[in-house]
């Protein structure tokens, strides 16, 4: 018979060992969902790849914007990218055209 202290023991050298076999697949799976976050996998990428290089064109000939300072130039673009593609789907949706505000 054992008792709990063994049984403990025992459990805790299965579980130990079951770790350092797993461990190896736990690392890669973390950091594929480290890279899975990191990219954004939705909607058409041609349309995506343009509102980012038109973002990026006009946060490079911005001359007053400190976005890309702040948070950096890359997240500056998606965030202006974004905005673009807000501006143009409430377009589409109400059937208007762009209004340049004075």
């Amino acid at each position: 018979m054992f008792s709990l202290e063994e049984s403990n023991n025992e459990l805790t050298e299965l579980a130990r060992r079951q770790f350092f076999l797993l461990h190896d697949e736990l690392l890669v799976l973390d950091e594929k969902v480290k890279q899975a976050d990191n990219e954004i996998q939705r909607g058409d990428t041609y349309i995506r790849t343009q509102l980012i290089n038109g973002a990026r064109s006009a946060l490079r000939n911005a001359s007053n914007k400190n976005d890309q300072e702040r948070v950096g130039f890359n997240k500056a673009c998606v965030a202006l990218a974004n905005k673009m593609a807000r501006f143009a789907w409430a377009m589409v949706h109400n059937g208007q055209d762009y209004q340049v505000k004075p």
